[in-house]
C-alpha cells in the first residue's frame, strides 16, 4: 500500500511538472536517477544509463542507489558519480530528476531541489495497471519522453583488470575447463525449488554431459549448498562466495549453463547472454524472465499468482512444487542441444 501511495504522489508531482517531451538537451547538464532496488531491478536498468548520456552528451549522470549494488556501475563509462546515502543527495542544480525506484525521503528531496524536468515510475506503472511487461521495458518507458527510441535494451557490466584477472583465477580454482552455474537460492523461500529435486539435476547434467555444476551461494545459504554437494559428490562444486557482483557476472559469462530461481544471479547470466534455465513460481509473470535468446523459463501460474512471497496460499501445492525434475531436464537438453561432450 506504500509504494502505491508513493506511486501516485510522483506521478502526481511529474504531472505538474514541465513537459518532458519538451526537453532541451543543451539545457540538461546534471541529471539524478533515484534507482532503491535490489540486484537483479538493477541489472535491468543499465541500458538506461547509456540511453541518456547519449542523448545528452554535455551532461553528469549521478546514479544514487543501495550500497551493496553499487559496484555494478563502477567503471560505467557513463555515470559521473554514485551516491549510496539517501542523506547525500543533491537537493540544488539538478536539471534532471529521474525516479526509476525511490522513497519518500527521494519523493521529498526531489521537491526541494526544483528541477526543470521530472519523470518517475508511479507515472507508468498506472498505466501499466493490469498488464506490466518486462522490466527492462519498464525503465525504457520511465525516460521514453527523454530519449530517441532505441531497440537494443541490452546493458553493460565494466569490468576492470583487476575484476578479469580475478575471475580467471576463480575458473583455475573450479579445477575444470567447462562448468554449469547454479543458484538453488533465492531471496523469498517460496521462491526456492526443492533442493534434492537440483541435487538430481546436477546427476543428470554430469551423467549426459560431462558437465561439473558450480553450486553458488552466499554464506546465508551455506546449508542448501552443502546439502546438494553432499548428495551429488564430485560431480559439484561448492562455491560460497563473498566476491563483488562483477566478478560473479564476469565468471557467468565463462560458464556453459545457469540454472537457478528467480533471483539477482538469474538476471547476471541473462545479461551475459549465455544459455539460462529459470525456474519461477511467486513471481509476477514476465516481469523478470530471461530475455536473451539461449534462455527458457519454467513457470507454473496458479490463480493466487502473484502472491507476497511471504504467505504461501496453497502450502500443500505450492506454485514451485509444480516444477518436475524431468521437466527440467527436458529444457536443459534443449538449451545444451549444439554442446559437445569435453572427453
Amino acid at each position: 500500500m506504500k509504494e502505491k501511495v508513493l506511486f501516485l504522489l510522483n506521478a502526481i508531482l511529474s504531472w505538474v511538472w514541465k513537459n518532458p517531451n519538451k526537453c532541451n538537451s543543451n539545457v540538461i547538464r546534471d541529471i539524478l536517477i533515484i534507482k532503491w532496488d535490489e540486484i537483479g531491478d538493477m541489472v535491468a536498468t543499465l541500458h538506461v544509463f547509456k540511453m541518456l548520456q547519449q542523448k545528452f552528451p554535455k551532461a553528469k549522470i549521478t546514479v544514487v542507489c543501495k550500497p551493496f549494488v553499487s559496484s555494478l556501475l563502477t567503471n560505467n563509462p557513463n555515470i559521473y558519480q554514485i551516491i549510496t546515502d539517501l542523506n547525500k543527495i543533491p537537493t540544488r542544480n539538478v536539471d534532471l530528476w529521474i525516479e526509476l525506484r525511490g522513497t519518500f525521503k527521494t519523493f521529498f528531496k526531489s521537491i526541494l531541489s526544483f528541477p526543470k524536468y521530472r519523470v518517475d515510475r508511479g507515472s507508468i506503472r498506472f498505466k501499466q495497471r493490469g498488464n506490466q511487461p518486462h522490466e527492462v521495458e519498464t525503465n525504457y518507458n520511465i525516460i521514453k519522453p527523454l530519449v530517441t527510441p532505441i531497440i537494443n535494451f541490452h546493458g553493460e557490466i565494466y569490468l576492470t583488470t583487476e575484476d578479469n584477472r580475478r575471475v580467471e583465477e576463480l575458473v583455475r580454482n573450479f579445477g575444470v575447463e567447462k562448468f554449469v552455474v547454479c543458484h538453488p537460492g533465492g531471496r523469498s523461500l517460496l521462491r526456492r525449488w526443492r533442493t534434492l529435486y537440483f541435487a538430481e539435476v546436477v546427476d543428470y547434467i554430469w551423467d549426459k554431459y560431462r558437465l561439473k555444476t558450480v553450486i553458488l551461494g552466499t554464506s546465508d545459504e551455506s546449508e542448501i549448498l552443502h546439502e546438494i554437494n553432499n548428495l551429488t559428490k564430485d560431480k559439484s562444486i561448492i562455491w560460497e562466495t563473498k566476491e563483488s557482483l562483477k566478478v560473479l557476472y564476469g565468471v557467468f559469462k565463462k560458464s556453459t549453463l545457469f540454472l537457478g530461481n528467480e533471483s539477482g544471479p538469474l538476471q547476471f547470466a541473462d545479461l551475459a547472454k549465455i544459455p539460462t534455465l529459470g525456474l519461477f513460481g511467486p513471481g509476477v509473470e514476465r516481469v523478470f524472465y530471461p530475455r536473451n535468446s539461449q534462455s527458457s523459463v519454467i513457470h507454473h501460474i496458479l490463480p493466487c499468482n502473484p502472491c507476497d512471497q511471504v504467505n504461501c496460499k496453497q502450502p500443500h501445492d505450492w506454485c514451485m512444487d509444480r516444477i518436475k525434475i524431468s521437466e527440467v531436464q527436458k529444457n536443459i537438453d534443449f538449451l545444451l542441444r549444439d554442446y559437445s561432450i569435453v572427453k
